[in-house]
C-alpha cells in the first residue's frame, strides 16, 4: 500500500479514545514528507488527521461534502491483514473516505477520515458531550444562519439552545452553534472575524 515500509500502532488516551502514530515518508494523500524538516523535539511533529467511526458512510459523506462542503481527496475499502491488526478487530473490513477543506484553503494538512466498520458489530455510543471519551469538531464558516437552514433542512440537530451571540471575550461579536452530525457526533460551527490562533493571543495578552 502506499505507506509501505512505514510502521503504525494504535493506542488509548487516558479516557480511552484511540490515538494512532504513523511513520511513514509519505502523507495521506501521498506527497512525500520528511521528519527531519519538521524542527522541535516534541516525539509527535506533525498532524495526520482526525478519525471518526460512523454507521453509514453515505449518510456523514452527504453531511461533511454536500453540505459543509469538504472535499473528498480518498476513498477505500480496506481490507489489509497489518490494518486488521492495528484496529484490533482480525474479520473487519473497513469503507473509508478522507476528506479536507476544498482547495487547502486552510494552509494545513489537516484531514477528517470517515470509517464504517464493517463484518464486526458495534454499539452506538452516548454521545453527549459532557460524557467523557467523546468529542466534537469545530467549523469556521462566513455566515452560521444560513449553514445552519442548511443542515436543518437535511435533518440535523441542533444541541444548543439557539445560535449564540458572542458578547464578550476574543470572539465579541461573533457567533457560534453545536450541532450534531447524522451519528449524534457534536459539531461546532464559529462565525467570527479572528481566526483560533488569533483568539489565544488575545487571551494571552488579557491574562
Amino acid at each position: 500500500g502506499p505507506m509501505e515500509g512505514g510502521k503504525i500502532i494504535s493506542c488509548k488516551d487516558p479516557d480511552g479514545i484511540r490515538i494512532q502514530f504513523r511513520e511513514t515518508h509519505t502523507t495521506l494523500e501521498l506527497t512525500s514528507r520528511d521528519p527531519a524538516q519538521r524542527g522541535g523535539t516534541s516525539p509527535v511533529n506533525e498532524f495526520s488527521h482526525l478519525g471518526l467511526n460512523v454507521s453509514d458512510l453515505e449518510r456523514s459523506l452527504e453531511f461533511y461534502r454536500d453540505h459543509l462542503g469538504l472535499e473528498v481527496v480518498a476513498e477505500q475499502l480496506v481490507q489489509a491483514e497489518y490494518m486488521r491488526r492495528v484496529v484490533g478487530y482480525l474479520e473487519a473490513d473497513i469503507n473509508t473516505a478522507v476528506l479536507r477543506l476544498p482547495g487547502r484553503i486552510s494552509g494545513t494538512q489537516s484531514y477528517l477520515e470517515l470509517s464504517e466498520y464493517q463484518n464486526v458489530s458495534g454499539v452506538p455510543i452516548n454521545t453527549e458531550h459532557a460524557n467523557p471519551g467523546t468529542c466534537h469538531i469545530a467549523f469556521y464558516v462566513d455566515d452560521i444562519d444560513v449553514t445552519w437552514g442548511k443542515l436543518e433542512a437535511f435533518g440535523s440537530e441542533m444541541v444548543s439552545t439557539r445560535i449564540v451571540d458572542l458578547c464578550d471575550g476574543p470572539l465579541e461579536g461573533g457567533k457560534v452553534v453545536y450541532i450534531e452530525d447524522p451519528d449524534g457526533i457534536r459539531v461546532e460551527l464559529i462565525q467570527a472575524k479572528i481566526s483560533l490562533t488569533e483568539a489565544v493571543e488575545v487571551s494571552e495578552s488579557v491574562m
